[in-house]
């Protein structure tokens, strides 16, 4: 523990960083569930595809729910992507303002520091870092959503096809 009057004794750090762990562990099962219902919708969109698609009858619906499967399908992935970026980003931030090397597994001892960490400056950085926490939860939840949306919509798309057999 280093002495004098700006240092950190470290409790608030645990906290932060529990909070940030907590919040990583969220948003990577928020992004699991939306990956799973993707891979479901994509399988399935892939093999009524593979079957020959017909758009008699109902063409005209299936069409547009169509596009609408594709365009949710896509703006749930580019959310989860995001999501797993944000995160990673604000790592790396935080590695490399502490003079820490951004390889996480590269042997590093914060003695090499050329000034000790005070209080206010790892105050600032874990409240950076929970920040982009709270963000990848948020997008990991928006693409789950989206995720759910894109069920439902190939659900309609199905459903549009089964009517029109």
């Amino acid at each position: 523990m280093r002495t004098g009057a700006h240092d950190y004794s470290g409790e608030a750090a645990g906290s932060a960083f529990t909070t940030v762990s907590d919040l990583a562990r969220q948003s990577a099962q928020d992004a699991r569930t939306a990956g799973v219902f993707l891979v479901i919708v994509l399988v399935g969109v892939t093999s009524e595809l593979a079957t020959g698609v017909s758009f008699h009858g109902t063409g005209l619906v299936r069409l547009p729910l169509l596009a609408s499967v594709l365009a949710s399908f896509a703006v749930s992935v580019t959310l989860v992507a995001r999501s797993r970026v944000a995160l990673l980003r604000a790592l790396g931030e935080l590695r490399s303002r502490i003079g820490a090397p951004v390889d996480p597994s590269a042997p590093w001892t914060p003695s090499t520091l050329d000034a000790p960490i005070t209080a206010a400056v790892l105050d600032r950085e874990l409240r950076r870092l929970t920040g982009a926490a709270h963000r990848c939860c948020a997008l990991a939840a928006k693409a789950q959503a989206w995720a759910a949306t894109t069920g439902l919509l190939f659900a309609f798309w199905t459903l549009a096809w089964v009517i029109g057999h």
